[in-house]
């Protein structure tokens, strides 16, 4: 069994600025979305609840400004926002503004 070596640090940094784009444009796409259906995290934690799924408003505000939302959740809250579903077309075309 081969040992796994350490990401090299200046790597480590180049994948997160090479990221960041795609984390700003979700985040953005998410806090929109919620502004044009006049939601609040309250809303969105309460729907998840629904789902079994217990998140506070404040871990998932700061999950959403951080962009550091897991693929799961993501997808959760396209569904409660009723996103349409050219959204990840949409977050992808944005990531550079």
């Amino acid at each position: 069994m081969s040992a796994q070596r350490a990401m090299n640090p200046e790597q480590s940094i180049r994948n997160r600025q090479a990221l960041q784009p795609y984390k700003d444009s979700i985040k953005r796409y998410i806090r929109s979305a919620m502004q044009l259906k006049g939601v609040q995290y309250k809303y969105l934690s309460d729907e998840l609840a629904k789902r079994n799924i217990e998140m506070k408003e404040g871990n998932l505000r700061s999950k959403v400004y951080a962009g550091t939302l897991p693929t799961d959740l993501f997808i959760i809250l396209v569904e409660i926002l009723d996103m349409p579903e050219h959204a990840l077309s949409d977050i992808i075309a944005n990531k550079n503004k």
